[in-house]
């Protein structure tokens, strides 16, 4: 039986498996029928529910216990903040960003002397400004990289409780509330958190507490998630396969910086299996010093029909072939040459001239470059790769036939004094040419650097009559670029 109203509201009530009430009055909600109704004090059910505001909250060690009124009072204070941003929606970014702008420089001077108080205040923070600052359209104002900071500052909290000594079984829930800040992905909120949580455990202390915090965390997830039935159940079967799949990533780049390299490749092939993305796998595999298998895994990612991550591919490529072993068998060779025709580079070009004996580099050479020709690809590695073996005459055709990009033309006449000054004067007048047709004009400065050469190279070689009938000619095709052919003129002293 339910006790008198009078007692009731002396007292308030707490129900087994069921709702709270506070203390009661005339008429209040009856409990369900047949649950066990057990009578606190007021001060007993007030700090009951002080300590399960939030799961942040269950952070609470003997050293907070103690300033439990504090905590109290800066959750008070914070939880002021959000409500008037919640009311104020139109300016919310403003209130946020001056509200808890003025909170900070407090919370960090409170850091030395009360630290659990300004976790948990921090914590409270997190856990409610990524959902408040979600704009309806989903786009993020101002304020959009304050949880940011404030996770930074929460992670330093951490890194200074454990370099002062604290005992692990008071910092495993609080590093755990840490790394479990955020449930979804909001604003790419969880990957940033990462970054900074990679960039703070640089120190052996902290690492080693967030390895073991996560590493018990990840036991408890389950390794198999079975289909289900719905559309809500088959959104909530992959979250918690997105939640896993980050849990081990994590942990693997926690231990890779610890020495530790294997689990990282574990979960990086595994997400090529699933996935077919190759870069991660590549980049554990170099990272462990398995150069020879990162360029095969690299090799394969690039050869799919649609690549993921393709440039990030290339580069890892690169960098690997700028290092690898000259290959001495025939199968290495007509690799790296397929390599090459694929995915043009200097690195994947070293490498096959390091793996060719001299005596039959000259055919391969011509071979592979009439090959990228005939199909029009990369021109401007062609171009001065043409030049680099003197070559000049079919650089100089290239040049006119395929478009190779200007700057690369300009960078050939200054760089390859040795040739011809008409051709050298041609391929300015070329970039120049280039540079003009483009809509709009991206470097007006560049266009009259060029042709100033070109003048110059005509006066140096007695042909100065030639430079003004080039200078005419570009001025006639290009009238519609008056400020350019103005400028061109009050330099170089021509008419026309």
């Amino acid at each position: 039986m339910v006790k008198a109203s009078s007692q009731r509201r002396e007292r308030g009530l707490v129900i087994e498996g069921g709702p709270r009430f506070g203390p009661g009055r005339r008429g209040s909600l009856r409990p369900p029928r047949g649950a066990r109704v057990d009578y606190v004090s007021n001060a007993e059910l007030t700090a009951r529910l002080s300590a399960e505001v939030s799961p942040a909250s269950g952070i609470l060690s003997a050293s907070m216990s103690q300033n439990s009124a504090l905590a109290v009072q800066w959750r008070r204070r914070v939880g002021r903040v959000l409500r008037r941003a919640e009311l104020h929606r139109e300016r919310r970014d403003s209130i946020l960003l001056e509200e808890i702008g003025r909170l900070r420089p407090e919370l960090k001077r409170l850091a030395s002397s009360e630290p659990w108080v300004v976790a948990q205040t921090l914590l409270a923070l997190l856990e409610r400004l990524p959902p408040l600052l979600e704009g309806e359209d989903g786009v993020r104002g101002a304020a959009a990289d304050l949880p940011l900071r404030l996770f930074t500052e929460l992670i330093d909290i951490v890194a200074a409780l454990q370099a002062r000594g604290e005992g692990r079984e008071a910092l495993h829930p609080l590093a755990l509330a840490a790394l479990t800040a955020w449930d979804d992905d909001t604003g790419g909120l969880l990957a940033a958190g990462d970054h900074v949580i990679l960039a703070k455990a640089s120190e052996a202390g902290l690492r080693r507490l967030l390895i073991d915090t996560w590493s018990e965390e990840l036991r408890t997830r389950p390794l198999y998630f079975p289909a289900r039935q719905g559309a809500s159940h088959e959104l909530s079967r992959s979250l918690e396969i997105a939640a896993r799949h980050r849990a081990e990533r994590l942990l693997g780049e926690l231990l890779a910086q610890d020495g530790r390299f294997e689990y990282s490749i574990q979960v990086a092939r595994a997400d090529w299996r699933r996935t077919g993305d190759a870069f991660e796998l590549a980049f554990a595999l170099r990272r462990a010093g398995q150069d020879p298998e990162a360029l095969l895994v690299a090799r394969k990612g690039l050869s799919s029909p649609r690549p993921h991550r393709r440039d990030e591919l290339q580069a890892l490529v690169a960098s690997l072939l700028e290092v690898s072993p000259r290959v001495p068998d025939r199968a290495g060779k007509k690799d790296l040459e397929n390599l090459f025709l694929d995915h043009p580079s200097r690195a994947s070009w070293s490498a096959l001239e390091r793996s060719v004996p001299e005596d039959q580099w000259p055919a391969v050479r011509k071979r592979v470059l009439a090959h990228l020709q005939r199909h029009q690809r990369a021109p401007g590695l062609v171009f001065e790769l043409l030049l680099e073996a003197d070559d000049v005459l079919e650089a100089d055709g290239l040049a006119v036939t395929q478009l190779v990009p200007a700057a690369v033309l300009e960078a050939a006449a200054d760089r390859f004094t040795a040739v011809r000054i008409d051709l050298r004067a041609g391929w300015l007048t070329l970039a120049a040419h280039r540079r003009a047709d483009q809509e709009p004009l991206a470097d007006e400065n560049a266009v009259v650097r060029n042709l100033q050469k070109v003048h110059q190279m005509a006066v140096e070689s007695g042909a100065t009559q030639v430079a003004v009938v080039v200078l005419r000619r570009f001025c006639a095709r290009y009238s519609h670029r008056k400020r350019l052919c103005d400028r061109l003129r009050q330099l170089l002293k021509f008419e026309g």
